[in-house]
């Protein structure tokens, strides 16, 4: 073996370790999920009192995407976090093997039950992760199609609108409710973080 190949070897050995390290690292993963969260906050409540444009409106067409895809993010990390810990085996081998960015099955696989408002939020924020908070456009226009639920047992018929294309800024509860459930959760989740030296 040649010295560059040992050198090269060399270092991708570290980088697994450090890689392993990392994402076992259910503080990591909080305080990145946290880090998120302050910015998002930050994002509504320019959203909410900002001055530039002066029309709330036009604050919120502007900037509620992004708005919506850090919370989602936020939650993602805490809750790929809180799997991680529960599961080591989702980091084999130097790979991530948890790679969904489906929020309802994301916080529902750390054992965190959620109400009909959380699932419907958290369904909506996926879309913001996905495409919504980074494009203007899904990658088809079925992301774009609403849903028509007909008349029901007396209830009138409705449409849905499409996730990914509608904000409420009460969605900040919500997140805020999830966010402090998960965060309980990771104080007290089960299994062991892989243990790796330092490199």
């Amino acid at each position: 073996m040649s010295d560059q190949d040992a050198t090269q070897l060399y270092f991708q050995e570290q980088a697994r370790k450090t890689f392993m390290l990392l994402a076992s690292s259910l503080s990591l993963w909080g305080d990145h999920a946290r880090s998120l969260l302050f910015i998002a906050n930050m994002v509504w409540d320019y959203i909410d009192g900002g001055a530039d444009p002066p029309d709330p409106a036009l604050r919120m067409f502007r900037f509620f995407s992004i708005a919506e895809m850090l919370s989602g993010q936020a939650i993602e990390s805490m809750a790929k976090g809180i799997r991680v810990r529960q599961d080591p085996s989702i980091v084999s081998e130097s790979t991530w093997t948890l790679k969904s960015h489906n929020l309802v099955r994301l916080v529902e696989a750390t054992g965190l039950s959620v109400d009909a408002e959380e699932r419907s939020v958290l369904h909506n924020l996926t879309a913001f992760i996905e495409w919504a908070g980074k494009y203007p456009i899904p990658l088809t226009a079925e992301g774009l199609t609403p849903t028509a639920h007909p008349a029901t047992d007396g209830q009138p018929s409705r449409l849905e609108s499409p996730a990914g294309t509608v904000a409420n800024t009460a969605d900040r509860v919500v997140i805020a409710r999830i966010m402090e459930r998960l965060e309980v959760l990771a104080t007290h989740a089960k299994g062991k973080a892989v243990e790796e030296e330092r490199p």
